[in-house]
């Protein structure tokens, strides 16, 4: 760690996928703040485009390159143009996220033609599901587990479960750790006056809000949600379900094939970047992952603003609730909507006490300033560790 301290700043390198709203490109922008810029200087690399949140990669002060890859022909000319930035840049560490960046990035540290910085992959979701998952997917997490004894530094999970999973399918365990995501206390935080306007906005007044914050994707299982939604309804009738997130909007036909009466409660909002006051503004958040989710950001940012959750028991959600929530088996529509019932069935005091115990967890546990600061201990011993032995 004294390396770095004593006069050199640590440069990194992010290398993501695509900068459009996801869990992983929100944990990474969350990140680039919170990095104490007197210890490291960090580049972003998007293979694709700088999409929706590129904006605010920059507004960190940080460095964005976004590499245009759409179809497989246009890999290889990408590949060459990230190991030219490389080259340029000398990092200390290379920071991968997502399969694909593990497999592309991992591919242009060990081609570098001298230097070679320490690599550590990003590994963010539990089991993939062979049925839904998509095929380019599975096969970046085939090769990756084929080469995570060889190529990576350390395979950074955001949860044991993440980590427990991949080690079973043959990752390399000793080169695995958990960090878990963090969470901004100071942007998601109860806000009575935020609800309000919320509320206001939307025309729902009083009536019990149900929020799930996630995009439209087999993986969040929106369509067990609905049903849940459904079923919600015939016991509070008064009740609203508000949903964001990429295709969570009118235009999406999932949406026309509910029942009229559910067409009436639901409030579709699509992509906001409004989300903590949103969420500020709801009685119970839901996430409803049928598979492969890591730690859902929207959980643990809705834990922050004090409300209580519901959650399928998939990936590390239960581990991060723990006993603030509930937990529900997935797909499961009928106990989704029990303890959602159950949930705003409650006293207002009892579900205010639930919903301070979650943040209370969140901010002794799971603090944005807590992840980055372990995020960059392990950049100081992998970089010291690749150096030492470059030296040798």
């Amino acid at each position: 760690m004294a390396l770095f301290h004593a006069g050199k700043l640590m440069r990194v390198v992010h290398i993501i996928n695509g900068l459009e709203v996801g869990g992983a490109e929100m944990m990474l922008v969350k990140l680039l703040r919170a990095t104490d810029p007197t210890r490291a200087r960090s580049t972003v690399v998007s293979l694709t485009t700088t999409g929706v949140l590129g904006s605010e990669v920059r507004a960190a002060g940080v460095d964005l390159t976004a590499l245009g890859l759409r179809a497989p022909g246009s890999v290889p000319a990408g590949l060459r143009r990230l190991r030219r930035l490389l080259v340029e840049i000398e990092p200390d560490v290379v920071q991968t996220w997502l399969y694909k960046s593990d497999l592309l990035g991992g591919l242009a540290v060990q081609t570098l033609p001298r230097r070679r910085p320490a690599l550590v992959w990003g590994v963010r979701q539990s089991a993939l599901d062979r049925h839904r998952s998509s095929r380019s997917n599975r096969l970046a997490a085939w090769l990756s587990t084929r080469l995570s004894a060889r190529w990576p530094d350390a395979i950074l999970c955001n949860a044991a479960e993440v980590l427990a999973d991949h080690a079973a399918a043959g990752y390399d365990r000793g080169r695995m750790l958990v960090i878990h995501n963090g969470f901004d206390l100071r942007e998601f935080r109860p806000d009575p006056e935020a609800a309000a306007a919320v509320r206001h906005e939307l025309g729902v007044g009083g009536s019990p809000l149900v929020g799930l914050v996630a995009r439209v994707d087999p993986q969040k299982d929106h369509a067990t949600f609905l049903d849940a939604a459904e079923l919600v309804l015939q016991a509070l009738p008064d009740t609203r379900f508000l949903l964001c997130g990429l295709g969570a909007d009118a235009t999406n036909p999932l949406f026309s094939r509910v029942s009229p009466a559910l067409a009436r409660a639901l409030l579709l909002l699509g992509v906001r970047r409004d989300v903590a006051r949103l969420t500020a503004s709801l009685d119970v958040a839901v996430s409803s992952s049928l598979f492969g989710e890591g730690m859902p950001n929207a959980i643990g940012e809705a834990m922050a603003c004090a409300v209580p959750c519901v959650v399928t028991d998939v990936g590390g959600s239960a581990g991060l609730v723990g006993d603030t929530g509930r937990v529900v088996p997935a797909g499961r529509a009928d106990l989704l909507a029990e303890a959602l019932v159950e949930t705003l069935a409650m006293a207002v005091a009892e579900r205010a006490a639930r919903g301070e115990a979650a943040r209370h967890r969140i901010a002794s546990g799971y603090s944005i300033e807590a992840a980055a600061e372990q995020y960059l201990a392990l950049y100081e011993e992998v970089a010291t560790r690749v150096r030492d032995r470059r030296d040798r």
